[in-house]
Formats: C-alpha cells, structure tokens, sequence
C-alpha cells in the first residue's frame, strides 16, 4: 500500500471538506504537524487501520476511498490491491444472500 498516495488522498478530502491541516487535526485528535506528516507520508510508513478508519469517519467518505484511487482514475477492470481488499471485506462485510420465505397458497372452501 503506497502511503505517500492515502496522505495525498486524505489531503485532498480534508481540502474538500473545506478543513485546514489545524482543523482536521483538532477532530483527529491530534496536531496541524501531526497531519502535515500524514499527508506528506512521513508520519508512518504503514498507517495503522484506526487512523484512516478515524479519517475517514472525520471526512464523511468510505473508508475505500482512502485506499485506492477513485473509479474515474482507475481501469474498470483494476481491483484493489490485495490488502486493500482484505480490509474492506472486513470492515464492509457482504451480507449473506437470504431466502424469501415461501407463501403458502389455501384457498379456503366455505
């Protein structure tokens, strides 16, 4: 996973949202140098998953759209990256397919 990509990803959300680096590290909880490495890519050379899930939650976006690029950039057929996968299977968990309950017919006589 390329993290010098998920800081620019984050910066360009926050940047979206209208919050400076000092806005966005007051709701992450931390400082506006603290983000500046985050976006930069210096902060950590693996994020850890609470901190781009708290991103996320602080961007109003999917966590998905921290860890790969948008549809619009990317092949139709390109998936996400193995891990990238991993993590959103786990965190968006397709629900199992459910069987409707059959109708019983009775046609009641007098």
């Amino acid at each position: 996973m390329e993290t010098g990509r998920i800081g620019r990803r984050i910066a360009y959300w926050r940047d979206h949202r209208g919050f400076t680096q000092a806005d966005f590290g007051r709701l992450m909880g931390q400082t506006r140098r603290w983000v500046q490495d985050l976006e930069g890519g210096q902060r950590q050379r693996d994020p850890r998953l609470s901190v781009l899930v708290r991103a996320a939650e602080v961007l109003r976006i999917p966590l998905e759209r921290l860890l790969m690029d948008s549809p619009g950039t990317l092949p139709s057929t390109t998936r996400p990256p193995a891990e990238a996968a991993a993590v959103i299977g786990v965190l968006y968990p397709r629900p199992a397919p459910t069987r409707s309950p059959r109708r019983s017919l009775s046609f009641g006589v007098g």
